[in-house]
């Protein structure tokens, strides 16, 4: 075991002093085949270190190049090697440490230094005879064929440790998965699940290696070869098959990766606008059903929706620090499945929209890590899927994280949509994805064709756009509001019938209510225009096609209302806006500004501005889409949507989750919508009594 951990003898014949490359070592031949000039150069690094434990490390990946090598084949090469030199700049940025981690174990086991002394220098003596003939058994057995494949098994961790002090197998266990940089035994690599319930960890059980459809199966073969008994000590299995199985008292989790049932990325590069560069910005969905969802089924359908969609397959590039890159090269997405006996149901109610300070909305999310994309070095998933089963009522939640340079909520929507169609044996919806995008120039931007949002042309520093969230966090109060399908058709007919949507019509219900009730003598809050969020997707296919996986939104400002106190006026002149907006020789110059503003914003790292604009009231809404229809993998009417975040007077809408008497679900109104804002916190009360008092009233007695 000591060779693992790198404790030899300070006697030891073995010298790490001087840099030999031996012309037998797979572990050169491999890094100066397949890898970059920076991964050769870490690795003569890392051997002209004086650690001895940095080179017990390299021996330890070289035995994993041999067991590799002797049972290779072609579509393993490329995620071997990604494991391969992810080990290399793992031990390079670890290697600071370990003389800290060792050092604190030494000293938590002083009392113990005589007696392991006596015998370990014993063992030393005959750990580094068997360190010296792993080393020469790789040598000779490359020896004996014409090819790399002649290896013969390098001796297993078991026959190392048979010799070692058994009394401190602990705190050597310890030591390894500091070198290998892994978590020590009894501490998750993956956050606690339920914070509010604090419980022993059990120990790990060995468990089945999941494949993938490709044959990349290198972490089924370690795991198998004996190296490797405990799930724990398969490294950096993010980005081989299976990572693990832990349990926490009664809840299980494991994680597993899902790859393109056939590649079809092939490294292809897409650029992204401007218009994509929401940097610092993901999409968090959930989805709840109300029974079984069989996992081999699940697996299959999203290995065919990730060959459908290669992007979400994709990793970030940045070349020269401005163009911003993701490329297809079908890597595998990580699924995590909870097995959760703590609930007796889901937890949240029909609300379709869940406050960012909800403890439990996170429990059912695996978030993808925005800080990582964008690294060169980094394969970091674009999305992360969570399956959690409550055991006690049989429901399953499906959380989808989305990174939004991806594209929009749209975008979500129809990856989503796909992967419970294909879930169902169900042909997609049209039209398929397109990736390819226009990329704009600076010399076709105008920004006097269209007023641009101040949001965009005032965009500041990362901490001061946190710093302002948190403030309206606290300083303002969520509103919900539910509108059925008939009473939403009674606003339309009010402000001015099938000459305006029914959206138009709810926002200028909700402002015109605003201005009646709660600023009529604010000057500075009184809304007078609005500022809609539109999806621009189909208005010419030259800005952007149906189809289109991108962030194709604009925020058009509407003309001040010539009546801020007219339901009719307020919902005609947000039409008015929108109208003009989609004409293409218009949204052309004024898409390319927005996108040179957002692209200087990421190269600054700015963010829009979110602080309240004087008198400007902001939609955002969803009611076009059904998403719990969507995406209810085959439960008509039964599934539940959920997603997070309510804004200042920034309106959200969305339609109306299924709703269930105890166990007997209601009849869905499938017109109705939920919407939702913030607002003053004194204000909050006499806004929704008044509109409680419409709707009895069936709005009669409103200004049209």
């Amino acid at each position: 075991m000591k060779w693992y951990t790198g404790q030899v003898n300070e006697n030891s014949e073995i010298s790490y002093n001087t840099h030999h490359v031996d012309a037998d070592d797979l572990l050169h031949g491999y890094i100066l085949t397949h890898s970059n000039r920076d991964i050769q150069s870490l690795l003569i690094r890392l051997e002209s270190s004086n650690d001895s434990r940095i080179h017990a490390a390299l021996d330890d990946i070289r035995s994993r190049v041999a067991q590799f090598d002797a049972s290779k084949t072609r579509e393993d090469l490329h995620v071997f090697m990604r494991y391969l030199e992810s080990r290399l700049r793992d031990l390079n940025n670890n290697k600071n440490s370990l003389n800290n981690d060792i050092t604190n174990i030494q000293q938590q086991q002083q009392s113990d230094n005589i007696s392991i002394k006596s015998r370990t220098n014993d063992s030393n003596k005959e750990t580094s005879t068997l360190r010296q003939l792993g080393r020469q058994n790789l040598r000779s057995s490359n020896s004996m064929g014409n090819s790399t494949n002649g290896y013969q098994p390098i001796p297993s961790r078991r026959l190392s440790q048979s010799n070692t002090n058994q009394e401190n197998s602990a705190i050597f266990d310890d030591m390894l998965n500091t070198v290998l940089g892994l978590p020590k035994k009894g501490v998750s690599t993956l956050p606690q699940m339920y914070p509010f319930k604090q419980e022993k960890s059990t120990p790990l059980i060995q468990t089945q290696i999941t494949m993938n459809k490709t044959g990349q199966d290198i972490g089924k073969r370690l795991f198998e070869s004996g190296t490797y008994k405990d799930p724990r000590l398969i490294y950096d299995v993010n980005k081989l098959i299976y990572i693990y199985i832990e349990i926490k008292g009664e809840n299980m989790t494991s994680s597993f990766l899902i790859s393109p049932s056939i590649p079809t990325g092939n490294n292809r590069r897409i650029e992204l606008a401007g218009m994509d560069l929401w940097i610092l910005a993901h999409i968090n969905n959930i989805f709840v059903y109300p029974a079984e969802i069989k996992i081999d089924q699940f697996k299959e359908a999203l290995s065919r929706t990730l060959s459908l969609w290669p992007l979400v397959a994709g990793r970030t590039i940045l070349e020269n620090d401005q163009h911003y890159i993701i490329e297809m090269c079908d890597n595998p997405i990580p699924v995590t499945l909870v097995v959760n006996n703590d609930l007796k149901e889901w937890p949240l109610d029909s609300n379709v929209i869940v406050e960012v300070d909800n403890k439990l909305f996170p429990t059912f999310i695996d978030e993808v890590h925005l800080t990582e994309f964008f690294k060169n070095s980094s394969n970091e998933p674009l999305i992360r899927l969570k399956l959690t089963h409550i055991v006690q009522s049989n429901e399953w939640a499906l959380g989808i994280s989305w990174y939004h340079p991806l594209g929009d909520a749209a975008a979500c929507l129809h990856f989503s949509s796909t992967l419970s169609r294909f879930y169902q044996q169900m042909e997609p919806i049209q039209p398929l994805p397109i990736f390819e995008r226009r990329l704009w120039r600076e010399d076709e931007s105008d920004q006097s064709v269209l007023p641009i949002a101040k949001q965009f042309l005032d965009a500041q520093p990362l901490e001061e756009v946190s710093k302002i969230f948190v403030d309206h966090q606290q300083n303002y109060d969520p509103v919900y509001l539910h509108f059925s399908g008939q009473q939403l058709a009674t606003l339309q007919t009010l402000a001015g019938g099938n000459s305006i949507t029914i959206q138009d019509a709810l926002t200028a219900y909700i402002i015109l209510t605003l201005n009646t009730y709660c600023y009529n003598n604010n000057d500075e809050r009184r809304i007078l225009h609005a500022i809609t969020i539109v999806n621009i997707h189909g208005v010419s296919d030259s800005i952007a096609p149906h189809g289109q996986v991108s962030n194709s939104l604009f925020m058009v400002l509407s003309d001040d209302f010539e009546d801020p106190y007219s339901l009719s006026n307020i919902a005609t002149t947000i039409r008015r806006s929108i109208i003009k907006l989609r004409d293409p020789k218009v949204l052309e110059p004024a898409v390319a500004t927005v996108d040179g503003l957002m692209r200087k914003n990421a190269k600054n790292n700015k963010s829009p501005n979110p602080r309240l604009i004087p008198n400007e009231f902001a939609i955002n809404s969803n009611y076009r889409y059904d998403w719990a229809d969507l995406v209810d993998f085959g439960y008509t009417d039964k599934c539940r949507f959920y997603t997070q975040w309510t804004g200042v007077l920034y309106l959200r809408v969305f339609r109306l989750n299924p709703e269930k008497d105890e166990n007997k679900w209601l009849p869905r109104d499938r017109d109705g919508a939920k919407i939702s804002f913030r607002i003053e916190k004194d204000l909050k009360e006499k806004f929704i009594n008044a509109c409680k008092r419409d709707i009895i009233e069936n709005f009669q007695n409103i200004k049209k």
